[in-house]
């Protein structure tokens, strides 16, 4: 199938009214301009995708509406999995009701696990009809298609396709795999050829006996184009086009299995081609994030022990003070460094926030009172992004209390409010107006202090937003001199597969 076919399917429902436009754009000039402009039996095709609004194009043309899943069309194409005909039906149009054939086909996702739309090819049965009055010119023959039911499928003006007893004929000749069967209607005997079709159908030519003196040699004839008739139809309605796709894909997915070797690009598939050389740089990338890490793990373990050293030789000195802020700031590298993970458990970040608090409160001339406390203790279960309460501290620490002020209090404090993780960063220093408030959050960068203080507390924002959506986040309340409130609000996540984006959206 086309991949602008399966980009459609599988976005619909998700496209703005002017990427809805593009995408219909796009088709109408691609593969279907070229189907419906080659065919002139065809007189419609029709995309259904598993969600959003459907594509009509050529003669068809429908009122969008999202209710096509309970078309019968729709849903006994779905129900094949492959490709299906459907018997003649009327449509509505605006200059009256129309007879057509169906042929669907499902849209498969670009890794062929799913159905994710329906293909339909409408063909309006009176130009079918007129083929095969074009082939049946000689007086009292003609052609007849019954479906797996024995009906007619393309109507013609003429009382032998009524008689149940063609039908019956038609499947007696299949079963016993007779060249030709003769039967009487009507006193008038007719010669019977019949041939069936893979999905069940049956066409067949009749001719009165009498012509077969007069034009014995037609039948040879119009067998052949009947024939002729039904290979072309076949041929242009099956999957010539999804066998070709499919070739490359399928060595596409031998080389990615194995994760070695480069795939070697087509000259003939754009877009496959251009698969193969976002796989190809996406590979050599792999490698050199590979290289990469090896490279980084020799200095976190070089620092591990160069901090190791220095504590035990500050415990051996004595020095108790840089024993202790050596091990902080190892906890600190090994929370922040070594674990690869974008998030921490509650209690992992917890802990961390102490190690930096220790290393602030030895190094700083501010002195001040820091606290945590997690109510109930199981939140300290959830997972939250990497160090955004540590920016949170940091900011109460340089921005937030006053030098010279020995009751300097922050406190953290975690909870669970409407099912949400609520965590609460809060100290009782200079404040902040809400002018300086609305500067955060708008992002604007500035020079000095102030620019380090608005862009971290903005980032952190940000980074909640990108992880869970737009409607969590962090507020801020505060007033000059009454100190600050930072609050945290954010689901409470236990599995880290909801990290990865896909399920936290449809949380939202």
């Amino acid at each position: 199938m086309s991949k602008q076919v399966v980009d459609y399917c599988e976005n619909a429902g998700k496209l703005g009214e002017y990427e809805q436009v593009i995408s219909e754009v796009n088709l109408q000039k691609g593969l279907i301009a070229n189907t419906l402009g080659s065919n002139l039996l065809i007189s419609s095709m029709l995309i259904y995708p598993e969600k959003g609004d459907y594509l009509s194009f050529g003669e068809q043309k429908y009122m969008t509406t999202r209710d096509y899943q309970q078309w019968e069309v729709y849903k006994e194409g779905m129900k094949a999995k492959k490709a299906y005909w459907l018997a003649s039906r009327q449509v509505d149009e605006a200059y009256g009701k129309t007879d057509i054939i169906s042929y669907t086909r499902p849209i498969f996702s670009k890794d062929f696990t799913k159905p994710v739309g329906l293909l339909e090819v409408q063909i309006l049965t009176e130009k079918m009809a007129s083929s095969f009055r074009a082939s049946g010119n000689i007086e009292g023959t003609g052609i007849l298609l019954l479906d797996s039911k024995g009906r007619s499928v393309v109507k013609q003006p003429d009382e032998l396709e009524e008689k149940k007893c063609v039908s019956e004929a038609a499947k007696q000749q299949i079963r016993q795999e007779k060249q030709s069967i003769q039967l009487t209607v009507k006193d008038t005997e007719y010669l019977l050829n019949c041939i069936g079709l893979k999905n069940g159908w049956i066409l067949v030519h009749y001719q009165p006996m009498d012509n077969l003196t007069r034009t014995s040699g037609m039948v040879g004839i119009i067998i052949l184009l009947s024939g002729v008739l039904v290979l072309f139809l076949m041929i242009i309605l099956s999957h010539p086009i999804t066998r070709q796709l499919v070739r490359p894909l399928n060595e596409a997915i031998d080389v990615m299995s194995n994760m070695e070797d480069s795939i070697e690009s087509s000259k003939n598939e754009y877009e496959i081609t251009a698969l193969f050389d976002n796989y190809n740089m996406m590979m050599r990338r792999i490698r050199e994030s590979e290289l990469d890490t090896l490279r980084a793990q020799i200095t976190p373990h070089f620092l591990y022990n160069t901090l190791n050293s220095i504590k035990c030789r500050a415990l051996l000195d004595g020095n108790r003070d840089v024993a202790k802020m050596t091990q902080w700031l190892t906890n600190l590298l090994e929370l922040s460094i070594n674990n690869h993970n974008e998030y921490l458990t509650l209690y992992e970040e917890i802990d961390m926030l102490h190690s930096y608090v220790g290393l602030q409160q030895m190094r700083s001339d501010k002195i001040f009172t820091f606290s945590t406390k997690i109510e109930p203790e199981s939140l300290g279960k959830c997972l939250v992004p990497k160090m955004i309460l540590q920016t949170l501290v940091e900011n109460a620490i340089l921005h937030g209390i006053e030098e010279q002020n020995d009751s300097s209090v922050i406190e953290v404090h975690s909870s669970l409010q409407e099912g949400m993780l609520h965590i609460e960063v809060t100290d009782n220093g200079v404040g902040m107006s809400k002018e300086r408030i609305d500067e955060i959050f708008s992002g604007r960068k500035e020079d000095g202090k102030q620019k380090m203080n608005r862009v971290g507390l903005y980032n952190v924002d940000q980074r909640i937003k990108l992880y869970f959506g737009k409607s969590y986040g962090i507020s801020i309340i505060s007033s000059p001199g009454k100190g600050t409130a930072v609050i945290v609000r954010m689901p409470c996540v236990e599995d880290p597969k909801l990290f990865r984006g896909e399920k936290i959206s449809k949380r939202n």
